[in-house]
């Protein structure tokens, strides 16, 4: 949000006024939107701070320079993740070290972002995989550890703070960050600063400089930790800060130089809307970011697949489209085409958009490309969940469905999305050319030619189906119809790369498998049950989410489908009674 600083004071000044701080069950938490973003914040990760909590004050400076015995200090905030990009336009920065993330996706004006990575005279990218859009600009790749590789700590939002153990081995040459960021330091002539051995070590360090001067001026402070050996490090158990209070401010004593809290005025300011569409971005339940990590498991592709445009049914009905046509939505930005999702509990004239998809899982589907970059004028945080764009309908002549071994290389469609399946990835293709041209054009853009082919055309219909095999191995299979309705099921589609080919393989030209129950759409992706499983259950006297749990295990595993099974139970329920 633009006014996120302001949103967050006014929260804040609600606890301040009714009296509720530093009492059991009241208070605000850390009001941040990334898992350890408090810790984050702990160790100076923003471009406005200091570590310890510190700011850019002349004290602070001093107080950060003398503990840390350096005698160059940062006297003033840096570029934060907005300027820090059209700055590297400018060519003010020159070099540039990106880790674990991806802001050609994630950025606002993302087109602009990539152009400042191609200005940028160096720029290095550390990650855990080698093909993340921002990847694709770096002058050097750093592999580095991934989640479960990393041992150190985290905070969550009620100043937890907890060990994370490294479970998984480190693969290849990756490494963690603070050690190629110590290594990086020690080739630089830095090591007497950077002379860590261990997570240990830094978390010492941090625990330091947490009190160093403190003096009860910042909450933050855990220095009670600061001599913890190797053994108790590994050992230590999650522990609130600050460590010397058993509930922060319960004693009404604020950590400002009267001692007393401070409200902060704010003016109310909405983003100001008009007769286009409001575009809201957001999450997928099953979805991580810019998909580099999940978008590669198929089991979290089930839920929800192909890049789609949630909208009212009247909002789109207004505009001629139907349920799973094509729209395109755009505006002065850039422009996104996706399936359309009807979803009768969006608020009538917005449409809601999944930020996950780029140019690696779909050709059209860069939602940041519609957000401009207007930021937080304090924090700097951009207004990534707000812009209007004019939704219209794309015309479209022709729908493929494919299922290939490995990744399609498609250009020149007027939309693609694919999905991970087991054993290969499964595409959706739409174009403005007839089914007997996208065919063609298919079979050229995935180099068929010597394996052996069954096929079937229906030349009334302008149906094709294409069934490719190599070596007795099913290697594609491409259905191109007139019409979306006529494909086959995207679940049954992602089920060929791990099934065993049938005696007769042109019994996948019908696009099921009579054999097999269709299950519906997947509500819980852990036990892979489906929509149509959890209807039957329903029908036939299951009637809470514990029933469906004891039944069919859905919601007994992570939880994240109990929203969606509790929607299923009340329609199910409603559905019955008007019956009756």
């Amino acid at each position: 949000s633009a006014t996120g600083t302001d949103n967050c004071n006014a929260i804040i000044n609600c606890h301040l006024a009714t009296g509720r701080i530093g009492k059991a069950g009241a208070g605000p938490f850390s009001i941040t939107g990334q898992p350890n973003a408090m810790g984050g914040r702990e160790v100076g990760g923003l471009a406005t701070q200091l570590a310890a909590h510190r700011r850019f004050s002349p004290q602070d400076i001093d107080t950060v320079g003398r503990f840390w015995g350096a005698t160059d200090m940062a006297t003033e905030p840096g570029f934060k993740a907005v300027d820090m990009f059209q700055a590297a336009a400018r060519g003010q920065i020159k070099f540039l070290w990106i880790m674990a993330t991806n802001p050609v996706v994630s950025l606002p004006a993302s087109a602009q972002v990539a152009d400042a990575l191609e200005a940028c005279d160096f720029v290095v990218v550390s990650d855990c995989t080698g093909n993340s859009d921002t990847a694709q600009y770096a002058d050097l790749l750093l592999p580095a550890a991934s989640w479960g590789e990393k041992s150190g700590t985290v905070t969550n939002s009620e100043r937890v703070i907890s060990r994370q153990r490294q479970f998984a081995p480190i693969p290849g040459e990756a490494q963690p960050d603070w050690w190629i960021i110590t290594e990086t330091a020690k080739r630089m002539g830095l090591g007497g600063a950077f002379n860590y051995d261990s997570p240990a070590d830094i978390f010492r360090e941090h625990a330091a400089l947490s009190g160093f001067e403190n003096n009860g001026r910042r909450c933050f402070d855990i220095s009670a930790l600061k001599d913890v050996s190797d053994a108790e490090y590994d050992d230590l158990a999650p522990q609130r800060w600050p460590l010397a209070q058993a509930r922060v401010l319960a004693d009404g004593h604020f950590p400002t130089d009267d001692g007393r809290a401070q409200f902060v005025a704010v003016a109310p300011a909405a983003p100001q809307s008009d007769d286009r569409l409001v575009v809201n971005t957001g999450r997928l339940r099953d979805q991580w970011h810019t998909m580099t990590r999940t978008g590669a498991v198929p089991r979290l592709a089930a839920h929800r697949d192909f890049f789609s445009l949630s909208v009212h049914p009247a909002d789109a009905a207004a505009r001629g489209l139907v349920d799973g046509s094509l729209g395109r939505l755009a505006n002065d930005q850039g422009e996104v085409v996706g399936s359309i999702a009807f979803d009768a509990d969006l608020p009538q004239g917005q449409v809601w958009l999944p930020i996950h998809w780029s140019e690696q899982f779909a050709n059209r589907a860069l939602v940041n490309n519609l957000i401009a970059p207007v930021t937080d004028p304090v924090s700097g945080q951009p207004q990534s969940k707000f812009a209007l764009a004019e939704l219209t309908k794309e015309p479209v002549d022709s729908w493929a469905l494919l299922f290939t071994r490995e990744v399609p290389v498609l250009s020149g469609f007027t939309y693609w999305s694919r999905t991970a399946a087991e054993g290969g990835f499964v595409t959706l293709v739409a174009d403005s050319a007839g089914a007997a041209a996208m065919h063609e054009r298919l079979q050229s853009a995935l180099g068929l030619g010597e394996e052996e082919t069954i096929a079937y055309t229906d030349e009334g219909s302008g149906e094709t189906r294409q069934l490719v095999l190599q070596d007795g191995k099913l290697e594609a299979l491409l259905v191109v119809c007139p019409e979306r309705s006529a494909l086959p099921e995207r679940s049954w589609m992602s089920t060929l790369g791990a099934g065993a080919l049938p005696t007769a393989p042109h019994q996948l030209l019908a696009g099921c498998d009579p054999k097999t129950a269709d299950v519906g759409a997947t509500v819980c992706s852990c036990w892979e049950i489906g929509e149509k499983q959890i209807a039957q259950a329903i029908t036939t006297g299951a009637t809470s989410v514990e029933l469906l749990g004891e039944r069919l295990r859905c919601g007994t595993q992570c939880g994240s489908c109990l929203p969606e099974l509790k929607r299923l139970l009340q329609a199910g329920c409603e559905a019955q009674e008007n019956a009756a």
